[in-house]
C-alpha cells in the first residue's frame, strides 16, 4: 500500500468540492438513495475519491436496501482503516481510507456471507475504474472466430488482379493457339472448337498490343 497522505485541512479544501470535502474530511453523510453508486451495476474497482486508493471491487457489491454502495468485503487488508464511533448517541464502527484518512462510511455486522459485514459507504467518498479487461478479451476471440475462408479465396482473386493485362493476354493468346490447334487438326467434328480458340487468340494478341501501347 502507498504511504500515507498528510495536507492540511487548507489543502483539502483547495482539492476537493464542498460536499467531498463535507463527507470526507467532516465525516458527513449523503442522502440515502442520491448518491450516484447505490445501484451503479458496472465492473470495476471503487477507489477513494480523496486520493485513488482502491477500496473495494465491483464483485463484492449487493443491494442491501439501505440506501447506500454496500460492499461485503474490501479490496485488500490495509487499504481501509476502522475507527470507533459513537456520535449521535451511537457505537459504530467508522471506515475511513488507508491512505489519506477520509471519511468513508461505517462497516455493520448484518452483510451476506462469507464475510457477514456490511460496508455502507458513500457515493461522495468514492471514484470508480472501469475494468476493461472484458473488452480486450471479446475483442481477441472475434480475431480468434474470424473465418478464414474469404483469405483463402481472396489469395487467388488477389493473383489474378495483380497481374498486368499483356500477361493475361499472353495466356489468353496461349490457350487460345493450343484450342485452334486442337480444332483443325480434327475439324472435321470440332469448327466450333477451332472458331472459339481463333477468338481467344485475337483477344489475348489484343489485350497485349493495348497494354504495349499504354507503356509507350
Amino acid at each position: 500500500m502507498t504511504d500515507k497522505i498528510a495536507k492540511s485541512e487548507e489543502d483539502w479544501k483547495q482539492i476537493l468540492s464542498t460536499e467531498q470535502y463535507h463527507i470526507l474530511r467532516e465525516k458527513g453523510t449523503e442522502k440515502p438513495f442520491s448518491g450516484k453508486y447505490t445501484t451503479h451495476k458496472k465492473n470495476g474497482v471503487y477507489v477513494c475519491t480523496g486520493c485513488g486508493n482502491p477500496l473495494f471491487s465491483s464483485e463484492t457489491k449487493f443491494d442491501s436496501g439501505s440506501g447506500w454502495p454496500s460492499f461485503y468485503d474490501i479490496i485488500k487488508e490495509g487499504n481501509v482503516k476502522f475507527k470507533t464511533d459513537v456520535s449521535h448517541s451511537m457505537n459504530r464502527i467508522e471506515v475511513v481510507c488507508g491512505i489519506c484518512g477520509g471519511h468513508l462510511g461505517h462497516v455493520f455486522d448484518d452483510g451476506p456471507k462469507p464475510t457477514g459485514k456490511r460496508y455502507c459507504i458513500n457515493s461522495i467518498s468514492l471514484d470508480f475504474k472501469e475494468n476493461k479487461y472484458g473488452e480486450i478479451l471479446e475483442f481477441l476471440d472475434k480475431k480468434k472466430s474470424k473465418p478464414k475462408n474469404k483469405q483463402m479465396v481472396g489469395k487467388p482473386i488477389g493473383l489474378i488482379k495483380n497481374m498486368s493485362k499483356a500477361r493475361i493476354g499472353t495466356v489468353i493468346l496461349t490457350i487460345g493457339v493450343i484450342i485452334s490447334l486442337f480444332g483443325i487438326r480434327h475439324s472435321e467434328t470440332c469448327v466450333i472448337t477451332a472458331i472459339i480458340g481463333l477468338i481467344l487468340f485475337f483477344v489475348g494478341l489484343w489485350m497485349i498490343f493495348k497494354e504495349d501501347k499504354k507503356a509507350v
